[in-house]
């Protein structure tokens, strides 16, 4: 996946993408390494406008956590966005799973209590919510881990609540939960499960 960061990047990033995934079936070679593919890629659109493969930050992940029988590149286009700074979580907010964590065949025994873009939708609306972040295959508690480093008060932590410490560590596959941080969640409109996994307090 491929990460485009830099403000002077964005007016050529849908472009790119849309070259890429036209060209990436003309690559015969088998075994060929991300980063070379693409190099190769963009090397057919090689100019001053366009930014080499050394720039790009690449992101790799396989599948480790489930068997696989196929493959395929994804390509993630990311923007700077004119939306206000995302609220940071503080003293007396409350961390959520919204959707449960699946992989493989749950997400499809699971299909009515994962996340989707309707309950995404219903929670951008509500405007207590400081921030909505998927959960990918690392699972929960690998997101919670990656947004404590980030905290601008270093006094304080997630106190989880016991009896979800297990379920916060399994994969949630592709995105079929989320981690929501806010005082509160109106349920009313949300048919999926919603947990409170822990509190937010002073170390």
């Amino acid at each position: 996946m491929f990460s485009l960061m830099q403000d002077r990047y964005i007016n050529n990033s849908i472009y790119l993408a849309s070259q890429i995934q036209k060209e990436f079936s003309k690559v015969k070679r088998r075994n060929l390494g991300v980063k070379q593919a693409v190099s190769e890629l963009l090397s057919i659109y090689n100019n001053t406008s366009i930014p080499t493969v050394d720039d790009f930050p690449i992101l790799i992940s396989t599948e480790t956590n489930m068997k696989t029988s196929m493959t395929a590149l994804g390509i993630v286009v990311n923007a700077i966005s004119d939306c206000p700074k995302t609220e940071l979580p503080v003293v007396g907010d409350n961390v959520y799973m919204v959707g449960i964590p699946c992989v493989g065949n749950e997400v499809i025994n699971n299909n009515d209590k994962i996340l989707n873009i309707q309950t995404i939708k219903e929670l951008i609306s509500q405007n207590q919510i400081k921030q909505i972040i998927p959960a990918g295959s690392s699972g929960i508690k690998a997101e919670l881990s990656a947004i404590s480093k980030h905290m601008s008060d270093k006094n304080i932590k997630f106190d989880l609540i016991e009896k979800y410490k297990n379920i916060i560590s399994k994969s949630a596959g592709p995105a079929t939960s989320a981690v929501v941080f806010a005082p509160f969640i109106d349920k009313s409109k949300i048919n999926i499960p919603i947990q409170k996994i822990a509190n937010i307090t002073l170390i």
